[in-house]
């Protein structure tokens, strides 16, 4: 299906062109490897880069007081709501686009002027309405202003990390994560180290340097290639495929975020420091789990396009599949532990929240599996529409439960959403007619489905 505005012809293997016509760079299409060979690559790099950023999460742990863990909580979420926003879901539409004939200096241009005039609206909004805004999320107005300038740097360095995707060059994608993250703790430590207090402003700032950084070399390299054009017919086939990501982006940014609010909103500061925590822990699923979604994606469009392609697509789910089953399994088992010896008593209630956010990014990794077919299609509405439901029940049932149940209420909403979002691409992704047989993996998350309880039971007796 081609997209208005764009010629729908598809670039032919082995080579797919990555810059404009006068200075033209082959890339080979399958340059770094296969599924498994990125999806090596991809697992380096999220290893390396979350790998570093847990161990400093730990030390900030010792060093912040929850209160202080909290707010810089809150920072990340706000700066992720405000990326999602300027980028216009544009960083999605790259992806998409490299795939079709338009000259990819000419889309990555295009969007990357679109991303600017929208970051600029942006920061002109937040200045009129900062105390209203503060007031709301009950945050201090010095982090959105901050937020106003990390949230655009976060947009550019996303589309930086999807061209390199689409151009499979995963070692570079891989080492722009690492690097990335080496910045920014040596930000804060020479900024610790050179005098200045270590809070969670103080981390906020060298978290937003760091993106600033790969900003500055994302755009020098794109000057050298492929090159930057703006193409004024690009810009309706391109908001026209990534608005609807724009709604998609922000209500993933709700699933995973928008508890904390309701925590710091209801609870205060301080449980949300502890929700955090527990919360971060969690999260170390997605390590492996966004590994898989880098490779699979781009694998994905290139396979579903034919007979044969598709034909594979059963046997690839069923064993990255049955691997995540696996190594979530035994985080469930090993984080709590962990977590408890170096948290100690001040972190002790958000022990049991870690078995159920790695239990609930299961089910992400199901949706990741299915929401292919949409982006296939190009029915970006289709995605957006799940994701705004699955966010609508989350932020309700999270007003609802967090009060009476505190921090483990938010975590058991934060699995039925992704339950959800995985159930309305499923059915929305039907018609197109699937190639994999998600009975098979459905069946395998429902079943490790007593173990956070039974690792709850456990913690709360010791």
């Amino acid at each position: 299906m081609s997209v208005p505005g764009a010629p729908g012809r598809l670039r032919a293997p082995p080579t797919v062109p990555i810059a404009s016509p006068g200075d033209r760079a082959a890339v080979p299409r399958n340059a770094d490897g296969g599924l498994l060979g990125h999806g090596a690559h991809y697992l380096v790099g999220e290893l390396g880069a979350k790998g570093l950023a847990f161990l400093f999460f730990l030390v900030l742990a010792r060093v912040l007081a929850p209160t202080e863990f909290g707010a810089l909580s809150l920072y990340v979420t706000v700066t992720a709501m405000t990326a999602g926003l300027v980028s216009l879901g544009l960083p999605k539409a790259i992806l998409r686009f490299y795939f079709r004939e338009p000259p990819f200096a000419e889309t990555l241009g295009t969007s990357l002027a679109l991303m600017l005039a929208c970051s600029v609206l942006m920061a002109a909004l937040i200045g009129l309405g900062l105390g209203s805004a503060s007031a709301f999320l009950d945050v201090p107005p010095t982090l959105l202003l901050v937020a106003a300038v990390g949230g655009p740097a976060i947009a550019i360095r996303d589309t930086w990390l999807s061209s390199l995707r689409a151009r499979k060059l995963s070692r570079r994608f891989a080492a722009t994560q690492v690097v990335e993250v080496a910045i920014y703790i040596a930000l804060v430590l020479g900024l610790w180290v050179g005098g200045r207090d270590l809070r969670y402003s103080t981390v906020a700032v060298s978290y937003t340097g760091a993106s600033v950084a790969v900003v500055l070399f994302a755009l020098g390299s794109w000057a050298h290639a492929p090159g930057l054009a703006w193409s004024p017919s690009l810009v309706r086939p391109l908001l026209g495929f990534s608005l609807p990501l724009v709604l998609h982006g922000l209500a993933m940014w709700a699933l995973t975020g928008y508890d904390q609010i309701v925590i710091n909103q209801l609870l205060g500061t301080h449980a949300t420091g502890v929700y955090a925590f527990g919360y971060r822990f969690g999260m170390s699923m997605i390590i492996v789990s966004t590994a898989f979604s880098a490779a699979w994606m781009p694998e994905f469009l290139d396979k579903v396009r034919s007979p044969e392609g598709r034909g594979e697509l059963d046997a690839l789910a069923r064993r990255y599949g049955g691997l995540l089953i696996v190594l979530s399994t035994a985080l469930m088992l090993l984080l709590p532990p962990v977590a408890w010896w170096f948290g100690g008593e001040e972190y002790r209630d958000a022990i049991p929240v870690i078995g159920v956010v790695v239990y609930g990014y299961l089910w992400f990794m199901l949706y990741t599996f299915v929401v292919g077919y949409a982006m296939h299609h190009g029915r970006t509405r289709s995605i957006a529409i799940g994701t705004i439901g699955a966010m609508i029940v989350n932020v309700g049932l999270n007003y609802l439960v967090v009060g009476r149940f505190g921090i483990m209420g938010a975590a058991l909403v934060t699995v039925l959403s992704y339950m959800l979002l995985f159930i309305f691409q499923y059915l929305a992704a039907r018609p197109f007619g699937l190639d994999i047989r998600y009975r098979w993996l459905v069946v395998r998350v429902v079943a490790v489905s007593p173990l956070p309880a039974l690792v709850y039971l456990v913690v709360a007796r010791l």
